[in-house]
């Protein structure tokens, strides 16, 4: 049985854990969903998500009787994933902070702190120049110092590549696709993983549209899966990226 907690997003309240909704359970990180048969100790659908399990069966559509049938062309079998290491950036030292992680935060005197001042022009108040509309600018301060706070720009840490680092996808080729190395370790948590092959021509084809009526043809087309004991969507990265590592498939109608 998987941990469906694995597959929330801890900083979004309407998504940090699984709910239950009618005859099944779910989870999602809001760009990978999992559905499962209904669990006892998963609570019922929250107010904040109240239309969000209408919202995730049409990404599911053909998995279950709720759908419109569209017919699977054929299945991609997931042998393994054995996926690389993670490729670290290169150092790029924080030019506010100096590489120390925090800064001192000055009043700005052009607008007094407000952040704003108004346009010699016009007489409307327009962010200010002097601090980039934030009332106050930075400069780098030593570790240590108790006047000192966080730098903004590399999250406390020194150099802008750790912080991009946990944002830059590192892409990993399943069959056809192009997924985030983050969403792979998530999949390789499905035993008996299964994708859907019929997203495979949307996705090498920016021109394709997309499956059913009515739906916008430009929004990302999910690829769908099953496992063994349940179903999911998920969406793979789309563009041109170095590849990471490939992951043994084979192709079944």
């Amino acid at each position: 049985m998987i941990d469906l907690t694995k597959f929330c997003h801890p900083k979004r309240d309407d998504i940090s854990a699984p709910w239950s909704d009618r005859e099944h359970s779910y989870a999602t990180n809001g760009v990978m969903v999992v559905r499962v048969p209904r669990r006892d100790a998963v609570p019922p659908q929250q107010p904040s998500s109240e239309r969000l399990s209408d919202a995730v069966e049409r990404y599911l559509i053909g998995l279950s009787s709720t759908g419109d049938g569209t017919p699977f062309s054929s299945w991609i079998a997931v042998s393994h994933l054995d996926i690389g290491e993670k490729i670290p950036l290169p150092p790029n030292p924080c030019q506010t902070c100096a590489g120390s992680g925090v800064v001192i935060e000055t009043q700005c005197e052009r607008c007094d702190g407000k952040g704003f001042r108004a346009c010699g022009e016009c007489g409307n108040d327009c962010d200010c120049q002097g601090c980039n509309g934030y009332g106050s600018t930075s400069s780098p301060a030593k570790s240590g110092d108790p006047s000192a706070v966080m730098c903004d720009d590399c999250e406390g840490d020194g150099d802008l590549s750790i912080a991009k680092e946990n944002t830059t996808p590192q892409a990993v080729r399943i069959g056809p696709y192009i997924f985030d190395r983050s969403l792979v370790l998530l999949l390789r948590e499905l035993p008996g993983l299964r994708l859907d092959a019929g997203a495979e021509a949307w996705w090498m084809n920016p021109d394709t549209q997309r499956y059913g009526d009515g739906v916008d043809p430009f929004m990302p087309m999910p690829v769908r899966f099953t496992f063994d004991g349940g179903v999911g969507a998920a969406l793979p990265l789309r563009g041109k990226y170095d590849e990471l590592s490939r992951i043994a498939t084979s192709k079944e109608n």
